[in-house]
């Protein structure tokens, strides 16, 4: 850039470009310290041993319900529902519950009953 572009960047282009947060409701950013709450039951997950049976399901868990927090959040961004703020910090440890059982049923249709 020539002399003077930088400032000239900085003052009149700059201001200029698109925002590159996300137009969000409040709500769903005071919801999303659900991020902890996986990194921890991950991390418990992980250290108990089963052989990594418990690591797997938790690892299982985790991409479902950050796309459908994605999909919820996309599709009501500005005016979340009731049911959207519970699912948010509570529905992680719902699906941990539910491919827990989902796998050892699995389990005990093949035969591999613990």
């Amino acid at each position: 850039m020539a002399a003077g572009g930088y400032e000239r960047f900085m003052n009149e282009v700059r201001p200029n470009l698109r925002s590159r947060t996300v137009p969000i409701s409040d709500a769903y950013r005071n919801r999303f310290s659900t991020l902890s709450t996986c990194r921890s039951s991950s991390a418990l997950g992980m250290m108990t041993l089963d052989g990594g049976d418990l690591a797997h399901i938790c690892g299982i868990s985790v991409a479902p319900f950050w796309c459908s927090a994605a999909v919820v959040t996309w599709r009501r961004p500005l005016s979340p529902s009731e049911m959207d703020l519970r699912m948010l910090p509570f529905g992680y440890l719902l699906l941990v519950v539910f491919a827990f059982l989902l796998v050892h049923f699995f389990w005990h249709l093949r035969g591999f009953d613990i």
